[in-house]
């Protein structure tokens, strides 16, 4: 390589460290921008479709994401179940996941049987719930991730002006991403 020789015929020092300074910048601005299109991919929530028919009932803003609220009809265990069923295809779509592997991502209940303690009909603590996390992380941008729990309604019966979620399935979306 003759653009690395001095006119004597050595190499030359000084053509070599202003290359490998050159070649040293343009690591360092092609890492920036990298860095930059991974959270640039960051800043929205995931995209996580919402069981057909819920309504929101509420949402709250945050500075790290939002948490969205949704109700839907019936709060049997028979559309809790329905209602898992439908995020647990998505995290087997979402995940790439085979529905016969036993190490694939699922929605976890908790307690994992029976009900939490202290629950009875009408004290305001919910029977049971559902996990659902479907997560986007990167090790240079941060993290996007959205956790779904499902739980049949419930109500309150010391507090009657309060909301009463009977006979519904509530749907609560936790979600965060870069800002």
């Amino acid at each position: 390589m003759s653009i690395f020789m001095s006119r004597d015929g050595g190499v030359s020092v000084f053509r070599v460290g202003i290359f490998i300074s050159v070649l040293g910048v343009l690591i360092i601005v092609g890492g920036f921008v990298l860095l930059e299109f991974e959270r640039a991919a960051r800043r929205s929530p995931l995209d996580i479709d919402i069981y057909p028919g819920a309504v929101q009932i509420h949402q709250d803003e945050f500075s790290y994401g939002r948490e969205r609220g949704f109700q839907v009809v019936g709060g049997d265990d028979e559309t809790v179940d329905a209602v898992v069923a439908h995020y647990q295809n998505q995290l087997n779509s979402y995940y790439d996941n085979n529905p016969n592997d036993p190490d694939r991502e699922r929605c976890t209940r908790n307690p994992a049987l029976d009900e939490f303690d202290g629950y009875e009909p009408g004290n305001g603590v919910i029977a049971y719930e559902f996990y659902c996390v479907f997560d986007d992380d990167s090790d240079l941008a941060g993290q996007r991730q959205t956790t779904v729990r499902i739980y049949p309604g419930n109500r309150d019966d010391s507090d009657v002006d309060g909301f009463n979620s009977t006979n519904s399935t509530i749907i609560i979306y936790n979600e965060t991403w870069v800002r």
